[in-house]
C-alpha cells in the first residue's frame, strides 16, 4: 500500500511467501498418502489457513501447482541436469541409474503424482486439441479468445527440441513450406512491424 511503512510490507511478504509453502508441503504430504485430488478445504487445513487466505494466495488450483513446481524444482534439479562421469559407457550407465533411484528415493512422491493426475493435467488436454484449436492456442494474436501465452511460450522452447531431430524436422518444415511461410510473414508484418510502427 502506498505511504505503508517498508517493514510492514516486507512482514507481510514474509507471511505470504510462508503461508505459499505451507501449502506446498501440505499438498505434498497430501498426494504421499496417495491424495491426489483433495478437496481444497482439506488442503487448506493441512496448511493451517483458511479456503480464503489460500484463494488470496493463488487464484485457482492450477496456479498451486504452478507454484509448487516452482518451489521443488531447486530441490531436484540436480538428478535432471547432472554431468555424466568421464567414464566407460558402463559407469556412465550406472551413474545414471543411481542417480534415478536416488531421486525416486527422496522424491517419490514427484513421480507418483504425475503419473496419477496426467490425464487430467493440460498436456493431455492440448493432445486432444484439433489442429485449428492448436493453431489458435499459439498463433500471436493475444486478443483471440483461444490464444494461450503459456502455450505460445513452450513453442519457443520446442524449436530445440525439434532441431534435434534433424532430416525428421526438417523435412516437415519442407513439406510445409508454404504454410510456414505465410504464418511466419504475417506475424513479422502484421504483428511485430505494426507494433512497432504504433510506438514510433
Amino acid at each position: 500500500m502506498a505511504g505503508e511503512p517498508e517493514e510492514k510490507r516486507d512482514g507481510r511478504h514474509e507471511r505470504v511467501e510462508r503461508g505459499k509453502v505451507a501449502v506446498y508441503e501440505a499438498l505434498t504430504s497430501l498426494f504421499a498418502e496417495g491424495r491426489y485430488n483433495p478437496p481444497i478445504a482439506d488442503v487448506a487445513l493441512r496448511a493451517g489457513v483458511s479456503e480464503r487466505t489460500l484463494f488470496r494466495y493463488f487464484g485457482s488450483y492450477n496456479d498451486v501447482i504452478a507454484g509448487m513446481v516452482g518451489y521443488f524444482y531447486p530441490r531436484v534439479q540436480q538428478y535432471f541436469h547432472a554431468e555424466p562421469p568421464a567414464a566407460s559407457l558402463d559407469q556412465r550407465m550406472l551413474a545414471l541409474v543411481e542417480l534415478r533411484i536416488d531421486f525416486s528415493r527422496k522424491h517419490g512422491v514427484i513421480p507418483r503424482t504425475i503419473e496419477a493426475l496426467a490425464h487430467e493435467w493440460p498436456a493431455a488436454a492440448v493432445a486432444r486439441w484439433s489442429g485449428p484449436e492448436l493453431a489458435a492456442a499459439i498463433r500471436h494474436v493475444p486478443t483471440h479468445p483461444a490464444f494461450n501465452p503459456h502455450v505460445r511460450q513452450l513453442l519457443h522452447v520446442s524449436f530445440k527440441v525439434a532441431a534435434k531431430q534433424g532430416r525428421r524436422y526438417t523435412d516437415l518444415l519442407e513439406a510445409n513450406r508454404d504454410v510456414v511461410a505465410r504464418q511466419v510473414t504475417e506475424n513479422i508484418l502484421e504483428r511485430h512491424l505494426q507494433i512497432g510502427r504504433a510506438h514510433v
